[in-house]
């Protein structure tokens, strides 16, 4: 990454990022990049300096996905088959240390791992806000091969949340089972029940 005056920042061998960027120059947080490493770190650097803010071990294996939930807070997902709600700021709201001055507000687990493994495609984070006006939530779905979850980000301060992945079904409603179906992708269509599965064989399934 590079910074003003030409200097760069060399932070090892990535595997995703996360950009969130304030606007307006105001002093609220933001304007941060994030980049998840092959070794389970997250690296969080300045984005208009270069500068490293945090560094962390969030996940025990390759993180696949980051996701900035708003100015201090992102969601990471490691081939750990864990979600992780990181609270850039540190301290305060109940969460974890981990180190870097990164606080661990929530997490999920047992995200499903079958057939191709987990990927960056086969992940989704999606923000759904009320209609009453109330506070919105994130939701994470996850697929692989045969399985899927999905589970809403836990509050800061919330108890680990185990998911139940589960098979999909075919149009009867029968079980599909892992030598029929295997998903390495996935795309979150703007209904909110409705996805696109890119399938081993090539076909792609519209899944409800």
């Amino acid at each position: 990454l590079g910074g003003r005056g030409g200097g760069s920042t060399h932070i090892g061998v990535n595997t995703c990022l996360a950009v969130q960027c304030e606007g307006g120059g105001g002093g609220g947080g933001g304007d941060w990049v994030c980049v998840g490493r092959s070794d389970g770190i997250v690296v969080c650097v300045d984005r208009r300096t270069g500068r490293i803010l945090h560094t962390w071990k969030a996940h025990e294996e390759s993180v696949v996905q980051i996701y900035a939930v708003n100015l201090n807070q992102v969601v990471t997902v490691g081939k750990d088959k864990r979600a992780v709600l990181w609270d850039l700021r540190g301290g305060g709201g109940g969460g974890d240390g981990a180190g870097g001055g990164v606080m661990k507000m929530s997490s999920i687990v047992d995200l499903p791992m079958r057939g191709p493994g987990m990927t960056k495609n086969t992940v989704a984070l999606r923000n759904f806000s009320r209609k009453d006006g109330g506070k919105s939530s994130n939701v994470l779905y996850a697929v692989s091969g045969h399985k899927a979850a999905a589970a809403a980000v836990p509050a800061p301060g919330s108890v680990e949340f185990k998911v139940k992945p589960r098979n999909f079904c075919d149009p009867s409603g029968q079980k599909v089972q892992k030598k029929k179906l295997c998903a390495r992708s996935m795309l979150l269509l703007p209904l909110r029940n409705l996805m696109v599965l890119g399938c081993e064989d090539g076909d792609l399934k519209l899944c409800v």
